[in-house]
């Protein structure tokens, strides 16, 4: 039986995309909470809850996420953490991130959020954007010089 010359190579396309699609349907999600919706200051830490929709069946697994503010922060200001799991069942993973004590006063958002497999590359997670605000600390003193000498 022949196919004409264009047959095959809409088949063949097809195939991909059907397992492409199949491949994305297995990817793993998670859910987030934020302690601290009202906001948090400066050098403060937030307590974020991440529930997977389903176990890991790998022993040793961790959750970690990155987050920094919506528009760019001048000193390039962000945070990441993460922790192994916090129930038995392995879906949910609660850990603080601290906020740099240097960030301006801006909302911030979850930027990433994976699964970190022993012996293995992290494998990204599929999630909803969280915001949270963080206001600047106006206490804080840092100096702009420094003076130096060779030793006397």
């Amino acid at each position: 039986m022949r196919f004409p010359k264009k047959v095959v190579p809409i088949l063949l396309a097809s195939l991909l995309l059907a397992g492409l699609f199949a491949l994305h349907a297995q990817q793993q999600t998670a859910e987030m909470k934020v302690d601290h919706e009202t906001g948090v200051t400066a050098g403060e830490s937030v307590t974020f809850t991440v529930t997977l929709d389903r176990a890991p069946s790998v022993e040793g697994t961790t959750v970690s996420l990155n987050a920094s503010p919506l528009q760019p922060d001048p000193s390039g200001a962000s945070a990441s953490g993460g922790a192994g799991p916090s129930n038995p069942e392995r879906t949910v993973y609660r850990f603080a991130v601290r906020i740099p004590v240097t960030a301006s006063t801006s909302v911030w958002h979850v930027t990433n959020v994976s699964l970190g497999i022993p012996a293995a590359p992290n494998k990204p997670l599929k999630f909803k954007d969280v915001q949270f605000k963080v206001r600047e600390r106006k206490d804080i003193v840092l100096p702009d010089s420094a003076q130096i000498e060779i030793g006397k």
